[in-house]
């Protein structure tokens, strides 16, 4: 069923949309269940290290999980929401008040058996690592602290309370104005203030909102909270932020509900936006299908909250709304954030979260060092630690941890174990590896030993597991085996070099100067003494003679052949710290052919960020064969005294396992890992992709087109509102980064315009920003950041490419440290698929859709028959009548996936695709074959049989002007295959790009016709053949009441007696009254006036209309003189591109075939030259024609538009004479004598007053436009 994605195993497919079955994985997470003793709450004794006294509480935490918040004596509520919690402790942890009056107060309250510290529960919270904020709360007994302690920190790090829904924050806003309601049960306006505005003006949108929802008090000055319930929330939440957003989407999807009150969607196109537009393209269609009916009644009845609405199956703007806040929608999938990776690979296998100077919370040479640090680190889901332990030089001499020769202070080893003891596993219980640098004497080093032993006991990997044994070629064990585990890595002993060291320093210090109970150490004295006589080889992995090819390896990558005695200054290792190290021994690194020689996967080599840097720019794929087999651990560079940081995806890429950063300064670097780190349940383990893992699979980290077996993507993000970004009235915009291989990273391009004076709700409406090809989307993520107009960073958020759910999603916004923010939201639209290259777009769109691209042909080739009927069909089928047989055996089917990427670059704007896309398709004039045309060509001549092949060939060459065809000629159509290969179809060998630029018929050039059937043109045409309509209905209506006026008088002339006499009678009396003159000269003379004021009146409007049809065709003509011209440069940029490419390929072409024949150096490097010499004569030539081309090209349309803007101004013209025409027509009727009018003139003149509407007008093209200025009178005249 994943044939898809075969091979990338479990975790490497594109995570389950929530509105899928979830058939890989099904997520475990599980919403925050509060428990009644929280709700109710605990009585409690709260200080602080700021309290001057300790404060009576009663502690409670909301239903839903949100907030933790107490009422002090004087009846102020305060609240801390949970997701601001970093630890929760109780016990000898937890902090005991240094206040004696405090101290005495919490002795007093509750049980007296228990210590106050068991009693004492200590919450850390603050939003980075090193300004943490602590809040002490005393309960009655130690069973309520522990019961308070551990339920809080289960909410804490909940993961749907660290990943919340636009919804979920909305309601956590709520219930922190809810509870914070006074002894009157009112809510402060003041306090409504402080969560949405500071800034007056803001202000005043906030009180016309509550003001709207009538949720003020008569004071106007607080809202009653009984009334102030979440549905009224929500309510002023819409009048504060109006979603017009969200009601331009129905609007979209619905024009028929434009004019109804509350825009909505019908079940099918609820249907159609699951699955066109919230559905991840990328994902199988058997195990994820697509919505239907069931399952659109189903989101309609969750989320629509009119039930009339319900009824008739339809989702109004209000529902969407809903769906589109909740949890079921958000940005990125559960599976994503739960523990649903494969943890049983080895460890070598995994990205590990690691830490670099953990005891720093500042600068490298003067910080403090920090023993929280370490419990902060570790809370963060950071599985690797770093300890510098020096000798103390207390009454205890005890080793200490800081930063050696530095003016940093120093921390406890001591304590520093206790606090890595009882926060490694709180968050995470994979593997924690603690990272010695070990500079303590033998005697400290034991006490080391002692201390390790005590702390960590079971926990700690003292022997290898039977499983995986020390030897060569064993892989790594896994995190799931060692679950719980504490790995030391620590240089270990080598005891070759200490059996020749003639000072018996080792054994000294054990047996007589370390004052500790050897018999708690697993190897004692006899250990020791056996590492001098060389016995104790048997013990470790080292072998008496080392092997001479490994030496030789050795010596030549820069190592002393002979072994200097080891300097006095570095400090001996104990076999009792060595015996603790495993499976991460340090090792230097020498080469990676030693290492790939040796085979070893215990040895963890630490490298300085710059020679890792020059080791990947060196030899990428055999620094990432190297991290298949064993670790390795990066750290920053020693100038690098500011405790920045560097970018870890540079050595991600490279699959680089310990990539070490400095946590206490949260740069681009750290919030990059941090985001990419919370995932996975923050256990700190991430799987690298599997042609990483892989012993037969090579990778480039530099590789610029797409990976074998992984599939690249192309993604689209446009950015349409912000919401509750800040609570000052300042400017923002948002910008767009994306981080992976260096082919698909986009730094500082991609930002959208500043919103001033809003950070409410600031509407961006940007255009998608494209980032047209995703080399390795696995390893990509996008880092999306709102920021204030001075630059400073309101909020971000790091996505996966590879889980990025597409469609229409709410963003929350985190801190630097990834917490939460309280509501800063952005509203995107992403847009998520396979990369395609233009070559093949059209071909996979049929591949993809094969049904609707057949009907399509056929309804296409019906369409233009009427435009085939009257040619000789004989001429076209002796001209095609070899067409089949040579295309099907010309392009055979196993060259179409061999066409290579023709991209123009990995991220592109959303208007210069459309422009490529219009580039590339076949022009209106019969022009060459595009390689896209060429695939979907291929394509035809692959599934349809000749005659059919034959008869679509007919029809294209049938129709120079109509639209494009799905085929073409087999000649351009072999010609552009072989240009979107590169030659290689053809019998050259190399690529001829300037042979396919001499064609320029590609270019769409605009026409008279074009303007003339332009839609805004052809728009206002229509309302102006509807102003005349109105007009001469006015004057019709005019004319006949003239004549009801005239035949009134009527019988003063002709009496009824007269007319019965006579024997005539009319056939009706209208009839009679139409078809008789006037009687009288002042009747001839108004019937005339009126004709005249009427005819005036149409060449008046004419007139008007003349120029504004003026107006808008010089706009469609500039308009279309600049699209022209920006097509001709997206066609040279195309073009200058294609010819780059094939160049470069016909160089590595040629230069691989040179080292092939030329094995002596001195003679290649010599033909090489000569090689090169020529190519760089060859490429000037060609790109001097490509110049000469491309100014030819530019003097064409110049030429062309030049004639079309002539050709407009004489149409104009002509429209002007023929009015002109009309109206001297018109004065010269004007202008004859009174008493010259016959009865017959007069006649007529009454017929023209009194003749319906003028044909009608709505013709298209030049027809529709000359006609319009021609009076009904002029065309008489």
């Amino acid at each position: 069923l994943a044939s898809r994605y075969g091979g990338l195993g479990l975790l490497q497919l594109p995570a389950p949309m929530a509105d899928a079955r979830p058939a890989l994985y099904a997520s475990q997470l599980k919403q925050v269940a509060v428990s009644k003793l929280l709700i109710d709450g605990s009585k409690f004794i709260c200080w602080t290290e700021d309290s001057t006294g300790p404060q009576a509480v009663t502690l409670k935490v909301d239903p839903k999980g949100h907030v933790l918040y107490w009422r002090d004596g004087s009846g102020e509520i305060e609240c801390l929401e949970i997701a601001w919690i970093r630890d929760t402790r109780t016990g000898r942890s937890a902090r005991i008040p240094k206040e004696t009056k405090i101290r005495e107060a919490c002795g007093f309250f509750g049980s007296s058996e228990a210590l106050i510290e068991d009693r004492t529960v200590t919450i850390s919270y603050g939003l980075d690592l090193v300004n943490i904020q602590w809040i002490n709360f005393v309960a009655a007994s130690k069973n309520v602290a522990q019961e308070w302690s551990s339920q809080l920190f289960r909410y804490a790090t909940n993961s749907f309370v660290n990943n919340p829904s636009f919804y979920d924050m909305l309601e956590r806003s709520w219930t922190k104005l809810s509870v914070s309601r006074d002894a009157d049960n009112l809510i402060a306006l003041k306090t409504i203030y402080k969560l949405f505005a500071h800034h007056k003006d803001d202000k005043k949108r906030v009180e016309k909102a509550l003001e709207t929802c009538c949720l003020l008090t008569a004071k106007k000055d607080s809202v009653d909270a009984k009334e102030f319930t979440f549905d009224a929330f929500l309510r002023f939440y819409t009048c504060l932020c109006p979603r017009t957003d969200i009601d331009q989407i129905c609007i979209d999807l619905n024009p028929a509900c434009k004019t109804q009150p509350v825009p909505y969607i019908t079940k099918s196109q609820v249907i159609w936006l699951l699955n066109e537009k919230q559905r991840d393209p990328r994902l199988n269609e058997i195990i994820y299908p697509y919505a239907n009916e069931a399952k659109a009644r189903e989101l309609i009845a969750k989320f629509e909250p009119d039930n009339a609405f319900v009824e008739k199956d339809q989702l109004s703007s209000r529902g969407l709304h809903a769906y589109l806040i909740s949890t079921d929608n958000n940005v990125v999938p559960l599976e994503k954030l739960d523990l649903s990776q494969d943890m049983e690979q080895p460890l070598a296998h995994y990205f590990i979260n690691s830490s670099h100077n953990t005891y720093l919370s500042g600068h490298q040479l003067t910080g403090k060092s920090s023993v929280e640090l370490y419990r902060q680190v570790l809370l963060t889901g950071c599985r690797c630690v770093e300890l510098d332990c020096w000798d103390g030089k207390g009454a205890e001499e005890e080793p200490i941890i800081t930063h050696g020769y530095t003016m940093c202070s120093e921390v406890p080893f001591r304590e520093t174990m206790e606090a890595i003891a009882e926060s490694a596993f709180k968050v995470s219980d994979y593997p924690v590896i603690l990272s010695f640098e070990n500079h303590c004497s033998p005697k400290q080093q034991a006490k080391m030993v002692k201390l390790i032993k005590d702390y960590l006991g079971d926990r700690l990997l003292s022997q290898p597991l039977d499983s995986h044994p020390l030897k060569p070629g064993v892989p790594l064990p896994s995190p799931q085996s060692l679950r719980g585990k504490f790995l030391i890595k620590n240089k270990k002993r080598d005891f070759k070099k200490s059996a020749k060291q003639s000072e018996p320093s080792v054994e000294y210090p054990i047996s007589h100067q370390v004052n500790v109970d050897m018999e708690d150490l697993p190897v004692a004295r006899d250990a020791a003494t056996a590492a001098l006589s060389g016995q104790a080889a048997e013990e470790f992995p080292y072998e008496d003679e080392e092997d001479p090819e490994l030496r030789k390896l050795r010596e030549e990558a820069g190592e002393v052949k002979e072994e200097k005695p080891m300097m006095a200054k570095e400090p001996v290792m104990l076999s009792e710290i060595s015996a603790l190290v495993n499976y991460i021994e340090p090792a230097p690194f020498y080469s990676f052919e030693y290492a790939l020689k040796k085979n070893v996967s215990y040895e963890c080599c630490s490298i300085a960020e710059t020679n890792a840097t020059n080791l990947l720019k060196e030899s990428p794929e055999d620094f990432v064969n190297f991290n298949k087999r064993q670790l390795s651990r990066i750290y920053p560079k020693g100038t690098r005294v500011d405790s920045s940081n560097y970018m870890p995806q540079l050595f991600w890429n490279a699959g680089c396992q310990m990539v070490a950063l400095n946590f206490q300064t949260p740069d681009l670097g750290l919030q990059l890992n941090m985001g990419i780190f919370q995932y996975q349940k923050s256990c700190g383990y991430l799987l690298k992709p599997e042609f990483m893992r892989r012993s037969d699979r090579r990778f480039d980290p530099f590789s610029e087109s797409t990976v074998d077996g992984i599939v690249a993507n192309s993604l689209s993000l446009r950015v349409i509102s912000g919401y509750f970004l800040s609570e000052r009235r300042v400017g923002t915009f948002v910008e767009l980064e994306m981080f992976g291989l260096p082919a698909d990273t986009v730094r500082r391009r991609f930002r959208t315009r500043t919103v001033p004076g809003n950070g409410i709700n600031p509407a961006y409406s940007q255009e998608p920003f494209v980032f047209k090809k995703v080399v390795l989307p696995q390893l990509a993520a996008i880092r999306i950041a709102a920021c204030e107009e001075s630059g400073r960073v309101i909020g971000q958020r790091i996505l996966p490419v590879d889980s990025l759910r597409p469609g229409y999603r709410h963003i929350p916004l985190f801190s630097d440290f990834m917490q939460p923010l309280s509501l800063a939201t952005l509203f995107v639209c992403i847009s998520v698929n396979d990369y395609v290259s233009n070559a093949f777009a059209e071909l996979a769109a049929a591949l993809a859709n094969p049904i609707h691209y057949l009907s399509q042909k056929d309804k296409h080739q019906q369409q233009l028959m009427v435009l085939t009927d009257d040619f000789d069909a004989e001429s076209h089928q002796e001209h095609w009548s070899e067409a089949p047989m040579s295309l099907a055996t010309s392009i055979p089917a196993t060259v179409a996936p061999e066409l290579p990427d023709s991209g123009v670059g990995s991220s592109a704007s959303a208007g210069d695709q459309q422009l490529l896309s219009a580039v590339e398709a076949p022009g209106q004039q019969g022009g060459p074959t595009t390689p896209r045309s060429a695939a979907r060509g291929i394509l035809a001549a692959q599934r349809f049989c000749a005659a059919e092949a034959a008869a679509a060939a007919a029809v294209s060459s049938a129709t120079p002007t109509g639209p494009s065809t799905p085929t073409s000629s087999p000649g351009a159509l072999f010609a552009a295959f072989a240009f979107a290969t590169g030659g290689c179809a053809g019998a050259g060998g190399g690529s001829k790009p300037t042979a396919t630029l001499q064609e320029t018929a590609t270019l769409k050039k605009p026409s008279l016709e074009d303007l003339l059937a332009d839609k805004k043109y052809k728009k206002l045409l229509h309302r102006c053949e509807k102003e005349l309509q109105a007009l001469v209905k006015k004057h019709q209506k005019e004319t006949m009441l003239l004549q009801a006026k005239h035949r009134l008088s009527q019988p003063r002339r002709y009496s009824s007696d007269e007319n019965l006499r006579s024997g005539r009678m009319a056939v009706t009396a209208a009839t009679a009254a139409a078809s008789r003159p006037p009687r009288t000269v002042e009747q001839a003379a108004e019937a005339r006036l009126q004709a005249e004021q009427q005819r005036a009146a149409e060449l008046e409007l004419r007139t008007k209309q003349l120029e504004s049809l003026r107006a808008q065709l010089e706009r469609s003509l500039a308009a279309a003189v600049a699209a022209s011209e920006k097509q001709l440069e997206a066609l040279r940029q195309h073009e200058l591109a294609t010819l780059k490419k094939s160049q470069e390929r016909q160089r590595n072409l040629e230069g691989r075939e040179l080292t092939r024949l030329y094995k002596d150096k001195a003679e290649l490097k010599e033909v090489r030259k000569e090689f090169q010499q020529k190519q760089i004569s060859a490429a000037v030539l060609e790109r001097q024609a490509m110049d000469s081309l491309h100014r030819r090209r530019d003097r064409e349309l110049s030429e062309h538009n030049d004639r079309l803007k002539s050709e407009v101004q004489r149409f104009i013209a002509e429209l002007a004479g023929n009015l002109e025409a009309g109206r001297s027509a018109h004065q010269l009727e004007n202008q004859m004598p009174a008493n010259s009018t016959s009865t017959s003139a007069l006649m007529a003149a009454s017929a023209a007053a009194a003749a319906g509407p003028s044909p009608r007008l709505g013709r298209s093209g030049a027809t529709a436009g000359k006609s319009l200025p021609c009076t009904p009178h002029h065309r008489r005249v």
